[in-house]
């Protein structure tokens, strides 16, 4: 994850999600105005993850992980 992060950091990729399945819960991470990337609290069962980047695109965790 480490190299993935300074990856897309340098890249400028405006946001990234990480999926964790062991733990059940989605992380987002969007760049700010210096291009350095803010990570979201952790999204979880019962959570909605919406996109700051992609209008429109919200996903309930719950269908993620089929709950």
């Amino acid at each position: 994850m480490k190299d993935k992060y300074n990856l897309y950091e340098a890249s400028k990729v405006p946001e990234y999600w990480i999926v964790d399945p062991k733990h059940q819960d989605i992380t987002i991470y969007a760049l700010n105005d210096d291009f350095i990337y803010i990570g979201s609290r952790p999204f979880v069962i019962g959570d909605i993850v919406s996109s700051e980047d992609i209008d429109g695109l919200s996903i309930a965790v719950d269908d993620v992980f089929g709950k």
